[in-house]
């Protein structure tokens, strides 16, 4: 595990070290009375920006996140921002200003019908919370959010709510259809507008049956359509290899990782 930039603290030192501006981060958001009933147009942030991570694997930068399943702990990122299939593989995690390495493992080998990738970190990352990680219940057309780093853009907070780690960007989307992808494979169809940066991230969702905070699914992409340009008789038509943003954003139902985690259940130990 390598330190950051000139420092001798390793990163798992250095979390601990802000494990200490959680509690205070805590005591602030339980002052607030925010935490007290999550209004459905919000992200609880006790819950979920505490679970969210830019990553660099090679020369990709996405986003991941963690989820918790019987006390071990995994980080789930998009497959597509590996290039090999390696059982351990050296990611680096943004953290006090600087990229950190770190070694994990793959729960389960890469597979090109899945863009889901859940990884065994050696310790735990975040702190443990009741964070449901399920489609089920889901309703067409409402409201949901994802979050991530797109470009590595992030908010100013200098690390304290997300303890030295930086907060993600949030954007909201809705839930336009569940089809079926390329591959024949259940896909989150949402309205919004994707950026690069943002692959690998959770998408959240208000669950009006469990009346908690859920995460659904992992960010994918998006679906591009061709771009229209005038013809000589100022008829638009599509360009031959132009390409835009469709706003349709695509996504991985979080069942993927969940059975994956199931086939191989290796997570890091969660500290009680």
């Amino acid at each position: 595990m390598g330190g950051i930039g000139g420092s001798s603290m390793t990163l798992l030192e250095k979390i601990m070290m802000h494990l200490y501006r959680l509690a205070i981060v805590g005591l602030l958001i339980l002052s607030s009375g925010y935490a007290a009933s999550y209004p459905i147009g919000y992200v609880p942030t006790n819950v979920t920006f505490q679970r969210v991570y830019a990553v660099r694997i090679g020369n990709l930068q996405g986003s991941a996140f963690t989820i918790d399943v019987d006390n071990k702990q995994y980080l789930v990122t998009a497959r597509h921002l590996f290039r090999d299939n390696s059982t351990s593989q050296n990611i680096s995690i943004f953290f006090d200003t600087a990229w950190a390495n770190i070694q994990v493992k793959l729960v389960v080998p890469l597979v090109d019908s899945f863009d889901v990738a859940v990884l065994a970190p050696p310790f735990q990352l975040s702190p443990t919370a009741d964070l449901i990680t399920t489609i089920d219940k889901i309703v067409i057309g409402q409201e949901m959010f994802f979050l991530g780093f797109p470009s590595m853009l992030r908010s100013i907070d200098k690390g304290l709510v997300n303890r030295g780690y930086p907060l993600a960007f949030v954007k909201k989307a809705v839930l336009s259809a569940i089809g079926l992808g390329r591959f024949g494979n259940k896909m989150l169809y949402l309205d919004g507008h994707n950026n690069p940066g943002f692959s690998g991230g959770p998408v959240v969702f208000w669950n009006q049956g469990y009346n908690k905070q859920c995460i659904a699914g992992v960010i994918s992409g998006f679906r591009g359509e061709r771009l229209l340009k005038p013809d000589n008789t100022r008829t638009l038509v599509p360009t031959d290899s132009l390409f835009g943003n469709s706003g349709i954003i695509l996504a991985t139902p979080i069942d993927v990782a969940l059975d994956m985690i199931t086939r191989n259940p290796i997570g890091a130990k969660i500290a009680k």
